[in-house]
């Protein structure tokens, strides 16, 4: 095992010396592209997620800085998706993904809140 590991090491010590790199049929320019594609890789990723955060900041922030009827609109609207939805539906993991389908969870959520209140009010 410490020779596999040796060996690992001075292969390392080559490249690093550049006394193998012919071996490998990399040039320097071939190494930096490879890095600067990992780097341009990395890059996207983390822009990705940065939009993706601040996507789901802006879907807050529409229900809280819009007015009232364009929430109750976008409740009903959601409403009817999700009856039409299930009516297509097939098995049982299919309605819960119709529920937590992108868009609908935090609707979903108002629709199960307001149908807890009002079955409150049918007991009292």
């Amino acid at each position: 095992m410490n020779a596999h590991i040796y060996e690992t090491v001075k292969d390392i010590e080559d490249i690093v010396n550049e006394k193998k790199v012919k071996n490998f049929n990399l040039s320097k320019e071939d190494e930096y592209q490879r890095l600067m594609n990992k780097e341009d890789k990395m890059i996207n990723l983390l822009e990705d997620m940065q939009s993706t955060k601040k996507k789901k900041e802006t879907n807050y922030d529409f229900l809280i800085s819009s007015p009232i009827h364009v929430v109750i609109f976008k409740l009903y609207t959601t409403i009817l998706d999700i009856i039409s939805d299930l009516k297509n539906a097939n098995e049982l993991m299919d309605v819960f993904g119709i529920f937590l389908k992108k868009d609908r969870v935090l609707y979903t959520g108002i629709i199960f809140l307001l149908i807890s209140i009002l079955l409150m009010f049918v007991n009292l």
